[in-house]
């Protein structure tokens, strides 16, 4: 059995994204999956074979592939999910906390 391991997204490709596993390495894993890019979204993210959607700059937790190997690359990852999302990307994507969509005064019922 493999354990879990821990990476960055440095670089999102046609058919997969990059993760650099440590600042002070070399060692590059290959995630499989599909580019797109969202509607509602900037940028550009991958959906991995999982269904996990992720994006540049995301530090995300991922198992290694044993039985799949790509020339160039240290590891495949499988399995991957985003443990915290570019600091970048949040702002931009402008998603808006519960705080600040409610005012301060205004009553809500219960049952809403």
């Amino acid at each position: 059995s493999s354990s879990m391991m821990v990476g960055q997204v440095v670089d999102i490709r046609r058919n997969g994204a990059v993760l650099k596993v440590r600042e002070d390495s070399q060692d590059k894993v290959f995630v499989p999956g599909w580019k797109r890019q969202l509607a509602n979204s900037s940028g550009t993210w991958l959906s991995t074979l999982s269904g996990e959607c992720i994006g540049q700059g995301d530090l995300v937790a991922y198992y290694v592939d044993v039985q799949d190997v790509r020339v160039g690359y240290t590891a495949v990852g499988k399995n991957v999910m985003v443990l915290k999302e570019s600091q970048e990307v949040k702002e931009q994507r402008g998603r808006r906390r519960q705080s600040t969509e409610r005012s301060a005064g205004a009553k809500y019922e219960v049952g809403e």
